[in-house]
């Protein structure tokens, strides 16, 4: 009899050695709570309860173990934390210290510009959690924050993000930086882009696909070089000019000639101008001819928009190419002469 009882006890002293032996690894800089008694868990034999409730109010930590004991790991978790812990053999209760109470405090505060300008509409908020707000029309804002230990975050669009301690001050006045590398970057027009990276529908020629015609005019070379395009004529008179029609007539009554663009600048006024453009002068012809070509114009590229590159000048030796054409031509006032 005695024999067993003392086999039993050294059996319990065992179990229970071998309980409290345990070890934990487990490093991170910024980790939460509920997250290392999970690791606790998995680790280890123990089982952790706590309250949900209760865990609002606790800080992210940072932890260092390797093979270190779990009231070690617990120790560190909660250096600066309002809880405390109790084990109860291979059970982990967390729970609130006594007589620690969260104090909620409210920070007044502004928000302005590096010029003093009153910045409205900045988000104000603690960082870890929903709790925000927002900075009124004067840039003056009011937030409740169940931490005085915690840190506000202010962003607002176009200015570089901050990040301010609240270390139990209750007034916080902040200025913001302005992001100049955001705001001085603008889109004008298409610029240059990848063909494959444009979703509109853009059809393009180069000085080579319209060169050495003799043509009268511009117009005249681009019949039947882009798919979309009609280039009719106006009357049926020799030397009369060319019309542009880009995916067909969309009325019968106004205006459906497309937007031309030359070097970036629509050419306004008389259409018929484009006529005018020496073809040999010309780098690359492209057409927009969907609704992206609306987007980028307004409603003055209803009708598609055409865009002109000239050329420019080259490094290098001076180069002099001539090119003559001569024709005449006669409308004819009978179709059979007497």
């Amino acid at each position: 009899m005695k024999l067993t009882l003392v086999l039993m006890i050294a059996a319990l002293m065992e179990v229970s050695a071998t309980s409290y032996a345990q070890k934990v690894t487990l490093s991170a800089k910024k980790i939460a709570l509920s997250d290392v008694f999970r690791q606790i868990r998995k680790q280890t034999a123990y089982n952790v309860l706590w309250n949900v409730d209760i865990l609002k109010d606790a800080q992210p930590v940072a932890i260092q173990a390797t093979n270190a004991s779990v009231e070690d790991v617990l120790k560190q978790c909660f250096a600066q934390q309002p809880f405390t812990y109790s084990i109860h053999q291979n059970t982990i209760v967390i729970t609130r210290k006594s007589g620690a109470t969260v104090v909620a405090i409210t920070i007044k505060g502004s928000v302005t510009d590096v010029t003093n300008r009153p910045l409205p509409g900045v988000a104000v908020r603690l960082k870890g959690t929903q709790t925000g707000t927002a900075t009124l029309a004067d840039g003056t804002f009011t937030l409740t924050v169940p931490d005085a230990g915690g840190v506000l975050l202010f962003n607002y669009m176009g200015y570089t993000p901050k990040e301010v301690p609240i270390n139990g001050q209750t007034v916080i006045h902040v200025q913001l930086e302005q992001a100049s590398s955001q705001l001085n970057e603008v889109v004008v027009a298409y610029g240059k882009q990848n063909t494959r990276e444009i979703v509109g529908s853009v059809a393009k020629l180069s000085a080579v696909d319209i060169k050495d015609q003799p043509t009268g005019t511009f117009a005249e070379r681009l019949q039947g070089k882009l798919p979309g395009v009609q280039v009719p004529q106006t009357t049926g008179r020799p030397g009369q000019g060319m019309d542009l029609r880009v995916r067909g007539a969309a009325s019968l009554t106004s205006n459906v000639r497309p937007l031309v663009v030359v070097d970036g600048q629509p050419m306004l006024g008389n259409p018929d101008n484009i006529n005018n453009i020496n073809p040999d002068e010309i780098e690359s012809f492209t057409v927009l001819k969907d609704a992206s070509s609306t987007a980028l114009y307004g409603s003055r590229a209803a009708n598609g928009v055409i865009m002109i590159t000239t050329k420019r000048g080259k490094a290098g030796a001076t180069r002099i190419d001539f090119n003559s054409y001569y024709g005449s031509a006669s409308l004819m006032r009978e179709l059979i002469p007497r």
